[in-house]
């Protein structure tokens, strides 16, 4: 059992992470999770085969990973 006030609160909560995650860029993301594994932009390109420059144009959303490279990236980053 729950009690109202604490499902509200719950809910709001999980509410302000998806308004949080909606309002943050892909390359936003990028740069945090890889700064979180303590790498850096030319260490995931070395993962994954490309140059530091395309990772870089990822981190500043003037360009986009491949959707290939997507599911490696999220290897990279877990």
């Amino acid at each position: 059992y729950i009690s109202l006030a604490d499902w509200y609160d719950e809910n709001t909560k999980f509410e302000k992470e998806i308004t949080t995650m909606a309002n943050t860029s892909m390359g936003e993301i990028i740069s945090t999770l890889r700064k979180e594994k303590g790498m850096t932009q030319k260490d995931i390109a070395d993962k994954l085969g490309i140059t530091d420059k395309a990772v870089s144009k990822w981190e500043r959303d003037v360009a986009f990973p491949d959707t290939a490279t997507i599911p490696k990236l999220a290897e990279i980053s877990a």
